[in-house]
């Protein structure tokens, strides 16, 4: 598994895909100005997400990489910065639009296969380099809905309505948050994807639930732009970030939500 990465002028598109065995990651490109928008294609049959890593303390790719082999809470100068999540594989793309800051980052999938262990130490992880930029910084999209996150609930600042939308999720959490959107069709239900998740992805995923996106982790008072196409029917919002305290997905914690567009 692994990124492969070309610079765009809105952004970095990102080609989320299956390789078969881990891969030597290309040298990083260097970052548009802020606020570019990171696209995620999904090239694969398994699930994946862009999770946006800013490495705090002069520390290295090398560094993330050997912190992320331990067991319990991330070291505090791993930074979350959100990232597009996942698409229905093998071949939907979603997209979200985040502000970086000059410095050291990594592009890594954290989502785990059916033996629990996580795409990054199968290769999917990759460094990424944002260099300072001259001249004025590039304006955010405008939302016209906003997402808030806490600990453990979602908000929404109006109902969510059948059309393209771009969304403004902010984490006003103590801890990091995700939002990962699905469509549930026919007796599908989000309590019932997150059974299968929290189960380590057994068997086939519940029929009825497609993968629509929304954001990858992000620190608390951070926040991000998603860009999602709804039609009417029944949606379901949840976050399965690790829990800092027992290390529980948030959705064990009632951090899952089910909403109706029309």
């Amino acid at each position: 598994m692994n990124f492969r990465s070309l610079r765009s002028l809105t952004g970095v598109a990102l080609a989320a895909g299956c390789a078969g065995k881990p891969a030597a990651p290309p040298p990083p490109p260097p970052a548009p100005p802020p606020s570019p928008n990171i696209v995620s294609i999904h090239a694969g049959p398994s699930p994946h997400h862009v999770q946006l890593v800013k490495l705090g303390d002069g520390k290295t790719f090398a560094d993330l990489m050997g912190a992320l082999k331990n067991s319990g809470p991330p070291p505090a100068w791993m930074g979350l910065v959100a990232g597009p999540n996942t698409p229905m594989p093998p071949t939907d793309t979603t997209s979200a639009t985040v502000t970086l800051e000059p410095g050291h980052y990594a592009l890594i999938c954290m989502i785990p296969d059916q033996n629990r262990v996580p795409h990054f130490a199968l290769g999917m992880a990759q460094p990424l380099e944002v260099t300072p930029v001259a001249g004025p910084v590039a304006a955010e999209p405008a939302a016209d809905l906003e997402i808030g996150l806490v600990d453990y609930a979602f908000s929404e600042s109006a109902p969510l309505t059948a059309g393209a939308h771009t969304i403004r999720v902010v984490n006003n959490g103590q801890q990091p948050h995700e939002v990962l959107i699905v469509r549930l069709d026919g007796k599908a239900t989000a309590a019932g994807l997150a059974h299968w998740v929290e189960g380590a992805m057994k068997g086939p995923p519940p029929t009825g639930v497609r993968l629509m996106g929304g954001t990858a982790a992000m620190m608390p008072g951070s926040h991000t732009l998603v860009n999602v196409k709804l039609a009417t029917g029944t949606y379901g919002l949840l976050c399965f970030v690790p829990d800092i305290k027992d290390g529980k997905e948030h959705t064990r914690h009632g951090m899952i939500k089910e909403l109706k567009v029309s």
